[in-house]
């Protein structure tokens, strides 16, 4: 009797010796596997990865370019976006940060690093970033502000004429000296003209500002001269008026808005909720709406458990955010180091319900730009909870809120990325990413589009360089 070996069998072999350490048996192996198999992409794969592992960029490059040739399904493609990663807008090889979509979804704008500025011999956070903004379907570059001074935070005005952001330029602390422990100005520029203006002065510390989506207005966190806490603060620029909407007696989280513009989410620090006589970062945080129609503050989400990260559905209509509720490292005690929920709470029948469970490790949650879907950063599913980790790499998921299931839209399985927006107009998504050895890329995925083999083709090229 003859037994033929299975096709999977050969691939099954090949990743027991990888698991074992055997690497140049399995390449031989994989190699040997592929002279009879030309069409099976998935030893291909494993013998990328086997690569890709091994620092050996051009053989990854090679194997990638091959599965291109055989007509890969759309698991074998999100297998070569996994190696690649997806479309790059900004080197890896700079520090880039604070990414922000224009309203139509065309364009991105954000903070980027790309020199020793402060002469320790790397680039990371602490030296000076230009603002810069990239035409998503051009590809276009345009430096906005230099690196002259201390950038951040940029974001778009409602009709993406003009953007606002952080620059620090004086030194206003008396070290004698300008760097990111200075107090920033709020600025705004003018898209079309190039005009710069002062929309905050630099006597506050400010964090997080951003246009209303109604009038010349600005919301943003400011911690006052002599005040211990930050206060969130809503400007009229046109009319120079401040209003107080987070009175600055408690620590507050980062504001935002509504789509149209008439309710604001944040969190908020009030109770000495871990009993150690003071009110601080270490206590629970509750989510506060402020109504700036009925000008009146509600609480939504109490501090019973820790909250953080609100954000608005586009039409207003729920809020999701992040909750820790259980001690998922077994540490004893619930905190930052354990595992969040992804909650909604409702604000028409103010009821709360669990969309993401806490098994895993979720962060920033994001609407898509119909709704229909949240997106966020979390850790890798497939992993078992011995192999799990706190600072391991994290991956882009996405839950569709109407199918309740869960996708993962780019992989951590050999890059770990952060600062997640979603487009307020398409199915897009900006991240930075890293892998070993590199600084913080900036990169574009479509949560509801795979590429082209020949837009693949580019990304493999551009991405996979030694």
């Amino acid at each position: 009797m003859v037994f033929f070996r299975r096709k999977d069998d050969k691939l099954k072999i090949g990743q027991e010796l990888v698991k074992k350490g055997n690497l140049e048996e399995a390449e031989k192996h994989f190699l040997s596997s592929l002279e009879g198999e030309l069409e099976n992409n998935q030893i291909r794969i494993e013998l990328a990865r086997l690569y890709f592992n091994r620092g050996d960029i051009p053989k990854t490059k090679q194997i990638l370019s091959e599965i291109l040739v055989y007509k890969p399904t759309a698991y074998e493609f999100k297998h070569v976006l996994e190696l690649s990663n997806h479309k790059k807008i900004c080197s890896e090889w700079y520090f880039n940060a604070h990414p922000n979509v224009s309203p139509d979804g065309e364009k991105v704008v954000f903070v980027s690093a790309r020199k020793d500025t402060n002469q320790d011999g790397k680039i990371d956070n602490l030296d000076r970033g230009g603002i810069y903004l990239t035409n998503l379907k051009t590809g276009e570059e345009k430096l906005l502000v230099s690196d002259e001074f201390y950038n951040s935070f940029p974001s778009f005005s409602l009709n993406g004429e003009k953007i606002i952001y952080l620059s620090t330029k004086r030194d206003t602390n008396g070290d004698e000296r300008i760097d990111s422990f200075d107090n920033p100005g709020v600025y705004t520029l003018d898209l079309n003209t190039g005009e710069e203006k002062q929309a905050i002065p630099d006597t506050y510390k400010v964090k997080y500002p951003s246009f209303s989506p109604i009038g010349e207005m600005i919301l943003f966190l400011a911690w006052r001269p002599g005040a211990r806490h930050g206060g969130i603060y809503f400007f009229d620029l046109e009319s120079g008026r401040e209003k107080i909407i987070g009175l600055d007696v408690y620590d507050h989280g980062r504001p935002v808005f509504s789509s149209d513009g008439t309710k604001i989410v944040y969190t908020s620090w009030r109770n000495d909720t871990n009993n150690d006589g003071v009110v601080n970062f270490r206590d629970n945080t509750g989510i506060y709406l402020y109504d700036l129609e009925k000008d009146r503050e509600f609480c939504l989400v109490s501090d019973r458990y820790n909250n953080m990260f609100p954000v608005f559905s586009p039409d207003g209509k729920n809020v999701a955010y992040l909750s820790f509720r259980r001690d998922t490292n077994r540490d004893g005690i619930i905190d930052t180091l354990d595992n969040p929920g992804i909650y909604i709470y409702d604000l028409e029948t103010n009821k709360e319900s669990t969309i993401v469970s806490d098994e895993f490790y979720n962060k920033f949650p994001n609407y898509s730009y119909n709704g229909k879907k949240l997106l966020y950063i979390g850790s890798w599913r497939g992993r078992k909870e011995e192999e799990r980790a706190f600072f391991e790499r994290k991956g882009i998921y996405m839950f569709d809120l109407i199918g309740k299931t869960e996708e993962q839209i780019v992989s951590d399985r050999f890059y770990g990325c952060r600062e997640l927006v979603s487009s307020p107009a398409s199915s897009q998504v900006v991240y930075t990413s890293w892998k070993k050895g590199t600084n913080r890329g900036l990169y574009l995925a479509d949560f509801e589009h795979l590429p082209k083999i020949d837009e693949l083709q580019q990304i493999i090229e551009e991405n996979l360089r030694d």
